[in-house]
């Protein structure tokens, strides 16, 4: 599936992928034959209640000026889709809404301007990354709706160990995403944020 989905984002992304130095297929991982702009890193094990480390160090090695979370379950239906990414300004702060631009709350797939990035050190704190990011965009009234971009999520048809090992981990994850020190510490990272596009001028 992973190769499918790398496919389908084209040769224009950059796609960095983090394989478990565990995984049993690491051959085929290795010998993926899709070109240079798909770059592969083993890396120890984080399982999905640490997915915001893997993020975090995918991030560190990107080049580009948007960051995309991606999942290997999904699939770019839009060709030309980086192409439209591109026309907007990334030296601004800001998270892009292509997956339901018109539901500010269900960004599966945010992307995320370099500046933001930089801002807050970081894409995420916890590992639910796309609702972190989507939360301080909204927060701070900097999530963007891009129309004309189409990518269609296929977990729910898909049967396999990382989707049973994900939703075990949400009765934990989900309540400690909500709980007072992630409040805060997303708070901080709104300020930093806002620092960035206004300087020191906060009231």
């Amino acid at each position: 599936m992973w190769r499918k989905s790398a496919e389908s984002l084209g040769k224009r992304a950059e796609i960095l992928v983090w394989i478990d130095e565990d995984e049993p297929q690491m051959e085929a991982y290795l010998n993926h034959g899709l070109g240079e702009h798909v770059k592969i890193y083993i890396k120890p094990r984080v399982g999905y209640l640490n997915f915001h480390i893997m993020v975090n160090f995918l991030c560190e090695q990107a080049s580009g000026d948007w960051f995309l979370l991606w999942n290997d379950d999904a699939v770019m239906e839009t060709d030309d889709w980086c192409e439209k990414i591109e026309r907007i300004d990334s030296k601004i702060p800001r998270v892009i809404n292509f997956y339901a631009p018109e539901n500010f709350n269900h960004n599966l797939f945010p992307i995320i301007s370099r500046s933001m990035y930089k801002a807050m050190g970081h894409y995420s704190q916890a590992n639910h990354c796309d609702s972190w990011v989507q939360d301080i965009a909204n927060k701070l009234r900097i999530h963007v709706p891009l129309f004309g971009i189409k990518a269609r999520h296929i977990r729910d048809e898909i049967e396999d160990d990382t989707k049973g090992q994900t939703q075990s981990v949400y009765s934990v994850s989900s309540p400690a995403y909500h709980n007072e020190e992630m409040k805060t510490k997303r708070d901080l990272d709104a300020l930093k944020i806002y620092k960035h596009i206004f300087g020191d001028k906060c009231t």
